[in-house]
């Protein structure tokens, strides 16, 4: 089959050339959230060849054709290893550096804003390009205070409580709808077929059988100096309900839909390992799906992780896949 096309750029320089002769595998890792991607690269040692540093930058493209190779991501190098007796070098890295600022403890209040306009400030004032999805603009933040709590513990509650999904990438603070299928400029995206064949392993894991039906959450009026309840979901039914009180009926209402969808989507998890590579498989992306035997399957799911593996003898994905927001009404139920 021979080695699939890729290159890897080490602080603005192509080291392509110089290690594909060495090269053994190369593995990106593709998730949603804080958890950023990640990516493994081993070369056979000779002994001479140099590797790079650690906090190194390394840009990876791979692909079908030379050609056309598609920009995987800008990583930070922090681990080098040399195995025996193997004689292999593997060099492993980060695509975010979440160490620094971005981590340390904070005291501020955050008065009369709006969620787009807070998560660019964090991101702003610790050095990230911000990529925020325009519908948090009218998401309001009266009065928050954030107390001894860091950037990223604050941006990742707020991602949980609104349903979105927080990522760094490429020096971006990326904040953007979990599970809608959109570009961070909200346009919908097509999914991308796959198509399972023999040679695709595939397994559908049933996990539950829409056990929640509801979920309720409690946010303080102020003016009335009471509790008030938010109830998302069916009328009957087992409901969960939110111990967070929230500010206001809007972002108890958001913490509700976003609880809600993240359990029904868990009901089912779609594994296919060892596919051939497709261009456009990525976290937060939806595939639609054909060739299982079970027909009502074959629908659109959305990619939670995926996993890309470039060797001498393929190119080759593996992920996992859940019901993506838009479909959750009609899968198939557990009886």
């Amino acid at each position: 089959m021979g080695l699939a096309p890729f290159k890897t750029v080490v602080n603005g320089k192509d080291i392509t050339p110089i290690i594909r002769e060495f090269f053994v595998s190369l593995t990106i890792n593709d998730e949603a959230g804080l958890e950023s991607d990640n990516f493994e690269l081993v070369l056979a040692d000779d002994g001479k060849i140099a590797f790079p540093k650690a906090d190194a930058n390394m840009q990876i493209y791979t692909g079908k054709d030379i050609e056309h190779l598609v920009f995987r991501g800008s990583f930070t190098v922090n681990s080098v290893k040399l195995r025996s007796p193997d004689k292999q070098i593997v060099i492993s890295g980060d695509a975010a550096n979440l160490g620094g600022s971005f981590k340390t403890q904070r005291d501020f209040t955050w008065q009369s804003t709006n969620l787009k306009s807070l998560v660019e400030t964090i991101a702003s004032r610790n050095g990230f390009t911000p990529a925020v999805s325009g519908k948090y603009e009218n998401v309001m933040i009266d009065h928050y205070v954030q107390a001894g709590q860091s950037d990223a513990d604050l941006v990742t509650e707020l991602a949980k409580e609104h349903g979105a999904t927080m990522k760094i990438a490429d020096k971006k603070l990326v904040f953007f709808e979990r599970g809608d299928n959109q570009s961070v400029s909200g346009k919908t995206l097509p999914p991308v077929p796959v198509h399972i064949t023999d040679e695709t392993e595939a397994e559908i894991e049933l996990k539950g059988s829409g056990n929640v039906k509801a979920v309720e959450a409690f946010w303080q009026a102020v003016e009335q100096g009471q509790k008030r309840m938010v109830r998302v979901g069916e009328d009957t039914g087992k409901v969960k309900k939110l111990s967070k009180i929230f500010p206001n009926e809007e972002a108890a209402r958001a913490a509700a839909e976003a609880v809600l969808y993240q359990e029904q989507r868990s009901d089912y998890v779609l594994t296919l390992d060892d596919f051939p590579f497709i261009l456009g498989v990525q976290a937060e992306r939806n595939i639609l799906v054909s060739g299982h035997a079970r027909k009502e399957f074959n629908t659109e799911w959305m990619c939670s992780k995926v996993t890309e593996v470039l060797g001498t003898d393929g190119h080759t994905l593996s992920g996992e896949f859940v019901i993506p927001k838009q479909n959750v009404g009609d899968i198939p139920r557990l009886g």
